[in-house]
Parts: C-alpha cells; sequence; structure tokens
C-alpha cells in the first residue's frame, strides 16, 4: 500500500472521513498495517469531480465512498479529533466539488396558490343508515408554475447559504463548532475549514406581487434580497481579505427580520466596527 506523507499533523487529523457505522455488505478489504491508520476514500460526483475524504473503515465501498490504496498513520490524540470530526472532509483539498456546489443553486422562485373544493362523503349511523354531505376543503401550498390560475400573487425567493466546521479543544477534549451561514464559502473556509457532503442551508425572501406580473418575474427580480457567491471565479483566496473580520464575529449571527405590513422575509446583516 501506498503510505502519505504529511506536512503537519492537524492537517491529516482532520482531513477526516464519515462516521464508523459500518455500510450494509460492503466487501471488507484484507488490511495488514499494524499501526493506527485512516483510509483514503472516494466519491465520484462526475468524470471531473469527486469529493476525498479519510475513513476509520476496512470496507470496500463506505456510504457511496470507495476505498483506495492511500491510508495515514495516527496517533492515539488524532483518534479523538477524529471523533470530533467525523463526517466532514477538508473543504481546501475538496474546494472544487464546494465551488460546484455553490454554482449548481442558483436562486429560485416559488409561487403561492390557494383554492377550495367541494367534495362529497358519507356517514353510517348505528342502525346502518348512511347519509351523504358536502363539505369545502381548502388546498394551499407553494409550487413553480408562474401561469397556474390559483396562485394568490404571494411569491418568495429561495437562497442557498452555506455553512462549516472546525474542531476546537476546551476543557481537554475536542469540539466541533458549527459556522454561521455566509453566501461565500469562502468567506469561512480557512477560519471553518471542514464540511459535510450537503453544506447548504436554504433561507427564503417573501413578496406581494400582482398576479398579472408573476410571469415576467425571474430571481433577479429580486437580487437585492440577499448577497450571492462569486461565480465568475473559481480562485479559492479572493475572499481572503476577510478572514480576520469572519474570525473575530464568528458569533455574530445575521439577523432574520419580518416585515408584517408586506409579508416580507429578508436577512439584515449586522454592522461591526
Amino acid at each position: 500500500m501506498e503510505k502519505i506523507s504529511l506536512k503537519k499533523l492537524l492537517a491529516v487529523v482532520v482531513a477526516l472521513g464519515i462516521p464508523v457505522t459500518m455500510s450494509g455488505c460492503s466487501k471488507q478489504v484484507e488490511c495488514d498495517i499494524p499501526v493506527r491508520h485512516l483510509h483514503l476514500y472516494k466519491k465520484n460526483i462526475s468524470s471531473t469531480l469527486s469529493i476525498n475524504k479519510y475513513v476509520d473503515s476496512e470496507l470496500e465501498d463506505y456510504w457511496g465512498y470507495t476505498r483506495t490504496p492511500e491510508y495515514m498513520e495516527i496517533t492515539k490524540d488524532d483518534e479523538a479529533f477524529y471523533k470530533a470530526a467525523k463526517e466532514l472532509y477538508n473543504g481546501e483539498d475538496n474546494w472544487r466539488y464546494l465551488f460546484a456546489v455553490m454554482k449548481s443553486n442558483p436562486d429560485f422562485l416559488e409561487f403561492y396558490y390557494e383554492y377550495t373544493t367541494t367534495e362529497t362523503y358519507t356517514t353510517t349511523d348505528s342502525k346502518g343508515n348512511t347519509e351523504t354531505h358536502t363539505r369545502t376543503v381548502h388546498h394551499d401550498g407553494w409550487h413553480t408554475n408562474a401561469y397556474d390560475s390559483d396562485n394568490t400573487g404571494k411569491v418568495r425567493m429561495g437562497h442557498f447559504r452555506y455553512h462549516g466546521f472546525r474542531v476546537i479543544q476546551k476543557d481537554g477534549k475536542y469540539q466541533r463548532q458549527k459556522s454561521r451561514s455566509v453566501d461565500d464559502i469562502r468567506d469561512i473556509i480557512y477560519d471553518y475549514p471542514y464540511y459535510e457532503d450537503d453544506p447548504r442551508d436554504l433561507v427564503y425572501s417573501y413578496h406581494n406581487c400582482n398576479r398579472k406580473d408573476l410571469p415576467k418575474l425571474t430571481p433577479a427580480s429580486f437580487a437585492s434580497d440577499f448577497n450571492h457567491p462569486r461565480l465568475d471565479t473559481d480562485e479559492i483566496n479572493i475572499n481572503k481579505s476577510k478572514n480576520k473580520q469572519n474570525e473575530l464575529t464568528a458569533n455574530n449571527e445575521p439577523t432574520i427580520v419580518v416585515d408584517r405590513n408586506n409579508d416580507k422575509v429578508y436577512i439584515k446583516e449586522r454592522k461591526y466596527d
């Protein structure tokens, strides 16, 4: 087997995998490595895109990930770090995947519909006599059809934000700490370097519109509701200058503001000194 050379201990420890729960009937691979170690597993997303993570497993297939010949040795302390970082992978090492996630999750519109129907039902009394009744049933919900005649004019725009994790040591124990949600993963990737397969958080803004205008609306109509990631370049360092401020304000979450007068919900970013 091939052994990976490690530049920094923590970089090795936290490029870790998913839980140690075994996955079904996957074939066990024979392993003769005599020391504590983790194996590198890979999940192919497309012909050019994959996620790599280290996993404490000897299975050939592990929850969609395939075992590779590469491994890394770990210490007992590393194992404790691993338990806190389980299910996560190193975001910087898998940046192409994270950028693809942002690029493939644009804003989208949904339209609120509402209507009633009259339904018939029967009841039977203790003597076996049946009686027919009618009742009015209310139907409502959200869909993507701007042309539906039952649309009310209420519109919401869905927007994806993203979160990461870091592992800290507190009272002698390693703990996972989740970041705030951000519009661009580059804003947190160095302060919160570890990620789940799905790092998304879905938020909405709401608007009341004229029904006849619904087919003309696009996400660009409400672009000012949210900030957006830089998708014109996949350069990872374009937001690096923000990292110090991000670190200082990591626990200062944005405020969700609800304006009851016009039924609009938006995210108001706090101002920092």
